[in-house]
């Protein structure tokens, strides 16, 4: 928790400190170069994020930081330009009512998930297939799954 409180800590401040100085520059458009644009480069926000989902567990703090390597990578590794941006995206993205529902659709579905996983609902589940390994393929066993959790309109 310490850990958590001391990366958002240090990233206020550093936002405060430069929209202080007006480092941001909020009143004019920020020229990203497309020098990366189709580029092996471009693969790293991505790559980086799931390394660090993977490494940390924490899927929000991770995602941030491949958005904020990907504006640092079009504003040419200005830090200032690139977290002003990545303000940007996320602000415009939050606007918008279809993904605010997607974003709230996807907490709800994690908080499920974890729920069952605390009450021991997942356990039940793996333990009552485990009898039945002889008669199914594991690839069958997914697509049973799949079957389950496919929502049917």
């Amino acid at each position: 928790m310490k850990k958590y409180l001391l990366i958002i800590g240090g990233l206020t401040l550093l936002f405060f400190a430069a929209s202080a100085a007006n480092l941001f520059g909020f009143t004019e458009e920020v020229a990203y170069s497309p020098s990366v644009y189709a580029t092996w480069v471009s693969l790293l926000p991505p790559v980086i994020a799931i390394v660090l989902t993977l490494v940390t567990r924490e899927v929000v703090l991770s995602l941030f930081a491949g958005l904020w390597i990907g504006t640092l990578l079009m504003a040419s590794f200005n830090p200032f330009e690139g977290t002003s941006g990545a303000l940007n995206i996320l602000t415009e993205a939050l606007i918008n009512p279809d993904h605010v529902s997607i974003i709230v659709f996807s907490l709800l579905l994690g908080g499920m998930v974890g729920v069952m996983s605390r009450s021991g609902g997942t356990h039940g589940i793996v333990n009552s297939l485990q009898g039945r390994e002889d008669n199914y393929s594991p690839g069958f066993q997914h697509f049973l799954f799949f079957l389950m959790i496919m929502p049917t309109h």
